[in-house]
């Protein structure tokens, strides 16, 4: 279903993206009349939220999705879909939001007719009244009369100034300013864009600037909550050296050397196959210098090995320029300079599967085993899943299946799981080997009971051997439908919290009183974490004991339970707050 919006709105998805329980909460803000259109165009619904508190909310239709964003100290907790914005798009999928997006429209229509029948200094003297309580417009304002007044020469003083003001932290920025000092940086690029217009020298200034602009953002990372609006503010910088580049004019070699510097010495900002995105700007003579100099810079690099620093291979540098190497020899299809250009840095397991792989998807398979091997060799001591999971399937796909069977069974002896399980399960099918599935599950049951002498294992991460095997067995259980078997299995093991849940999940249809029994206990650990996360998660599974309990027939169970939450918890007066609007009283 889509809203009738000015825009179409997936409430399907977003109802996905929310998650029932924030869903249903919106659903009742919507109900309830709560919703007041205050704005609303072609591409944008401006909202307030009414509640305890009043929120603003907006949804913004930006190609083929939209963004969104709201006020609550719930969205600004966990970015996405809060109560408001959940209940914002159902009222503008009903009659009501229509009626109240048309009357918005018209009001926005009736104030501009107003506004442009008023005397200029009558105007002025409204923006200026607005001006003394909005700092973020007066100081838009300020900037935008100081541009206008100053030679191309004091234009790029003044811009400088203006970046640095901006962008100062002043200490710690938390989330919850976050968005306002955002806003700063926003207003302050956007009068960049704005100087564009002035002229070639005033473009030429802007274009200087831009790499202080981006420094002084990748300085400020490390003292903001970020939650992703300096990524934002540094999309908007790579948009705005396009505009400042093609309004300086063609120079071609000069900017090759500026994009460079961007590209090379920067942390965070990252302008995804520069010399595409900038292939117009620079121009045929702008390419050459751009990749001679990616050329030279790449020779220059020593390789690295996995004996070799960390740092050496973790540089960010390195990093960029094999990525822009490596991009032009895929767009020539050129597998042999890939593979010289992936080998200069060999650090990880990943590093020689990619090689590996990059062989054996162009058909050279008989190439891809040696950069396998070699890695099997390397890492044989702390072999990571990926690394098992991809030599076997290269062996396998290079006919050496025994060599394949035994790394997965390796693997699974040292860290059993479902994964692993079914990777050697089809690997044994696609080379027409023995049961493997009877002789994994045998092995398993044996370390379960203390048959088995890896059953003197040390633990790993708090659990022991037999514990292990009692989680994959209910995992590979329950993957092949066995949930009385699993059901067996778990009622003398501990489980880990997670394959409880699997169980959980997999009994809600056939066994649902015993499946409320291990929501409740998640629940109650849930709620131990004593942070808001944890809290919204027990809630989460309230709903669903609630609802479990109905099906097995004892609702007084699910009452019972939740006055003992009611009472054990009252102290954490967040949670019972949350509770009491998931389950009212």
């Amino acid at each position: 279903m889509s809203s009738s919006a000015p825009f179409a709105v997936n409430l399907d998805a977003l109802a996905v993206e929310a998650g029932a329980k924030v869903w249903q909460r919106g659903q009742a803000y919507a109900r309830e009349g709560r919703i007041e259109i205050v704005a609303s165009s072609p591409t944008r619904v401006t909202a307030q939220a009414h509640g305890t508190d009043t929120y603003t909310t907006v949804i913004e239709s930006q190609g083929g999705g939209f963004e969104m964003a709201c006020s609550c100290p719930a969205f600004a907790d966990y970015p996405g879909p809060c109560k408001h914005l959940a209940a914002l798009a159902i009222t503008l999928a009903s009659p009501e939001g229509r009626r109240s997006v048309a009357e918005s429209t018209s009001t926005q229509a009736r104030l501009r007719r107003h506004l442009d029948a008023q005397p200029h200094e009558r105007l002025v003297d409204l923006i200026l009244d607005v001006a003394e309580t909005q700092p973020l417009l007066k100081q838009r304002l300020e900037l935008q009369a100081r541009t206008a007044e100053a030679s191309p020469t004091e234009l790029a003083g003044i811009l400088k100034k203006a970046i640095a003001a901006a962008t100062r932290t002043g200490g710690f920025v938390d989330y919850r300013r976050m968005a306002d000092w955002a806003a700063r940086v926003d207003a302050a690029i956007d009068q960049l864009n704005d100087s564009l217009r002035a002229g070639p020298a005033a473009a030429r200034a802007v274009l200087d600037l831009i790499p202080y602009l981006v420094e002084r953002l990748e300085k400020a990372v490390d003292n903001c909550d970020d939650d992703g609006h300096i990524g934002l503010l540094l999309d908007r910088c790579t948009t705005l050296l396009e505009a400042a580049a093609k309004a300086v004019g063609p120079d071609g070699e000069a900017f090759a050397r500026l994009l460079l510097r961007l590209d090379l010495d920067t942390e965070y900002f990252d302008m995804d196959d520069p010399a595409r995105r900038f292939a117009v700007v620079l121009g045929a003579e702008g390419l050459q210098v751009y990749w001679r100099s990616i050329e030279a810079e790449w020779a220059a690099l020593k390789p690295v090995r996995p004996h070799d620093k960390r740092s050496e291979a973790d540089d960010g540098r390195r990093f960029r320029l094999t990525r822009r190497r490596l991009a032009r020899t895929e767009a020539t299809g050129d597998i042999d300079a890939q593979i010289e250009t992936l080998s200069r840095t060999l650090v990880w397991p990943g590093d020689f599967i990619r090689i590996a792989r990059l062989c054996e998807e162009n058909g050279r398979i008989d190439q891809a085993v040696p950069w396998i091997d070699e890695a099997l060799w390397l890492f044989e001591d702390h072999p990571t899943p990926d690394l098992i999971r991809s030599a076997a399937e290269i062996l396998g796909a290079a006919g050496q299946h025994d060599r394949a069977l035994d790394l997965l069974w390796g693997q699974f002896t040292r860290v059993p799981s479902l994964e692993t399980y079914r990777f050697l399960t089809a690997a044994a099918a696609a080379g027409t080997e023995g049961d493997w599935s009877n002789r994994a599950i045998d092995w398993l049951e044996a370390l379960r009971v203390g048959r088995s002498p890896q059953a003197r294992q040390p633990e790993v991460y708090g659990r022991s051997a037999q514990a292990r095997a009692a989680n994959a067995l209910v995992a590979i259980y329950l993957d092949g439908g066995n949930l009385d078997t699993a059901w067996t299995v778990a009622g003398t093991d501990a489980l880990s919290s997670a394959t409880w849940e699997m169980l959980a999940r997999a009994s809600e249809a056939a066994r649902p009183a015993d499946a409320a029994d291990i929501y409740e206990r998640l629940a109650e650990q849930a709620v131990q974490t004593t942070n808001r996360q944890g809290y919204r998660q027990a809630c989460g599974l309230v709903l669903k004991v609630q609802a479990l309990r109905k099906t097995a027939g004892r609702p007084d169970r699910f009452r019972s339970w939740l006055d003992s939450l009611r009472t054990t918890y009252k102290p954490k007066r967040t949670f019972i707050a949350l509770l009491k609007e998931t389950v009212p009283e």
